[in-house]
């Protein structure tokens, strides 16, 4: 079977206040299941690392999806980042995505 994971567009997310997050949907668009492990990396504008987030793997079935939340609470608001999200599974099924944040 092969893998295929799609990103659908990310959302930032703020249920209250104090509390901000990007939400990510994975779509498995293959014939197997993938549990992949996803690391983002956040850089502000001038290129500096601002966060960096690991979350635990989360198993994805074919033909389903699976939101996956990072936390953005703490960093500075009024700001442009660099996202660059990684969806690492096994072998050779990792995925990427750069998008652009501003909050």
């Amino acid at each position: 079977g092969v893998g295929k994971l799609t990103f659908m567009e990310p959302t930032l997310v703020r249920p209250d206040s104090t509390s901000l997050y990007l939400a990510i949907d994975l779509l498995n668009e293959g014939d197997r299941f993938i549990a992949p492990e996803l690391n983002m990396e956040l850089y502000d504008e001038d290129g500096n690392l601002a966060k960096k987030l690991n979350l635990e793997r989360r198993g994805i079935y074919p033909q389903t999806s699976v939101r996956f939340r990072f936390d953005l609470e703490g960093l500075p608001s009024k700001k442009t980042y660099t996202a660059m999200i990684v969806a690492a599974g096994q072998d050779d099924d990792v995925f990427g995505l750069e998008y652009t944040l501003y909050f």
